[in-house]
């Protein structure tokens, strides 16, 4: 919500003068808290038949989808474009309210990258725009999608003023891509180390070896072994771990899947396997961690613009 407000303050401000009005709204009225911890004490009752236009659905990490579903149909009937980011897009692609659309979602949401459904999924872009709604991968892609929508109303330049004044530099465009290269994220530039890097993270589940793999990157065990750690300070089966370790975290955090399934998911091929590895390397086990580290629910927000001149920041909770 903090991108959405200093963004509509910017474009209110010389030279562009947008004389945008904020309104912030809950379903009873009061204090509500955001994702991000800014709370507003003056919001008022929210109805769903109040103004037209842009409608911009921010979820929470466990959003209520169906909530969120119920907001995005009735949006849809009164003719409003809609945004959702990040979990709110997640959410509404779980209760089938995009359809068959292309969509863009977080490249490491484990839902987002299913493909065994319908959806044109494209992972790989920051945003995307269709005819009736829009998505986006949510994080600081936000504002680059925000802003987007947002010059259609403010023109391009003004855009451009607010982009550069809020230190976001230049306006993203729709098709950059999510995640920075291998090459970068590692600081590497051996072709066999990036090839098995990429091997890695593209077949973690999977109960790979380093001696296999060693074999199909055409070098020896010892010489694969020489390279990760002058490189990368580690071995190759730690390498792995890591990458395993992440993606088990994130699935603790923020998918409700089980700790058996997760430790399947994520190539370790039992509970009790990644219980071990996973004490070993954050001295807890993966349902203390759960139970301890999972983020506190935020309120979700949604905003939408009545028209050229005029913004409703509309903020709801979840039951």
């Amino acid at each position: 919500m903090s991108a959405i407000v200093e963004i509509v303050r910017d474009l209110n401000k010389p030279p562009v003068a947008a004389a945008i009005d904020l309104q912030v709204m809950s379903p009873r009225g009061g204090p509500v808290l955001a994702l991000d911890g800014i709370t507003s004490a003056n919001s008022i009752p929210f109805n769903h038949r109040r103004g037209a236009g842009l409608l911009i659905l921010v979820g929470s990490a466990m959003p209520d989808a169906r909530l969120l579903a119920t907001i995005f149909s009735k949006a849809r009937a009164h003719g409003r474009y809609i945004l959702a980011l990040s979990g709110a897009a997640t959410a509404l692609k779980m209760r089938g309210a995009f359809g068959t659309a292309p969509i863009s979602m977080p490249w490491n949401d484990a839902m987002a990258c299913d493909m065994s459904d319908r959806h044109e999924e494209t992972p790989d872009r920051i945003y995307l725009f269709d005819s009736c709604f829009g998505t986006s991968a949510g994080r600081f892609s936000a504002p680059h999608a925000i802003l987007a929508l947002l010059s259609r109303h403010c023109g391009n330049r003004a855009v451009s003023v607010t982009a550069e004044r809020t230190l976001l530099g230049n306006l993203r465009s729709a098709h950059a891509s999510q995640r920075v290269g291998v090459r970068e994220r590692y600081r590497v530039d051996n072709p066999k180390l990036v090839k098995l890097i990429k091997l890695f993270e593209e077949r973690f589940e999977e109960p790979l070896s380093v001696s296999e793999t060693s074999v199909a990157l055409g070098i020896s065990l010892r010489q694969l072994q020489r390279l990760c750690r002058r490189e990368l300070g580690v071995s190759p089966k730690r390498l792995l771990e890591d990458i395993r370790l992440n993606w088990a975290r994130w699935r603790l955090e923020y998918s409700d899947m089980s700790i058996t399934e997760i430790a399947y998911a994520c190539g370790f091929g039992s509970s009790t396997n990644l219980a071990t590895v996973f004490r070993r390397r954050y001295g807890k086990t993966p349902r203390n961690f759960r139970e301890g580290g999972q983020p506190s629910e935020a309120v979700p927000c949604r905003m939408s613009d009545v028209s050229a001149n005029r913004i409703d920041l509309k903020v709801y909770e979840t039951d």
